[in-house]
C-alpha cells in the first residue's frame, strides 16, 4: 500500500499517535502502525519511499504483518 507521508493512516511505532515531525524522519525499514483500507491497525514495516527534492505529498510503501 503506498501512502502519503502525512496520512492519517500511519502513526509511530506503537503509539497510534498524531505528532508530526516524526513523519520527514521514515526511512525503509522503520516499524510504524498503519491502518487498512478496512480501518484495522497493524504493526508495519517502510519498504520504500519516495524521495524529492521539494515534497509536497512524498509517499512511502508499507508492508503489513
Amino acid at each position: 500500500m503506498s501512502v502519503s507521508i502525512d496520512s492519517d493512516k500511519i502513526a509511530p511505532y506503537l503509539s497510534k499517535s498524531e505528532p508530526e515531525e516524526w513523519r520527514a524522519a521514515l526511512t525503509k525499514g522503520d516499524k510504524i502502525d498503519a491502518m487498512d483500507k478496512c480501518g484495522t491497525w497493524y504493526e508495519s514495516t517502510v519498504i520504500e519511499g519516495e524521495l524529492r527534492p521539494n515534497p509536497t505529498f512524498p509517499t512511502i510503501k508499507v508492508g503489513f504483518r
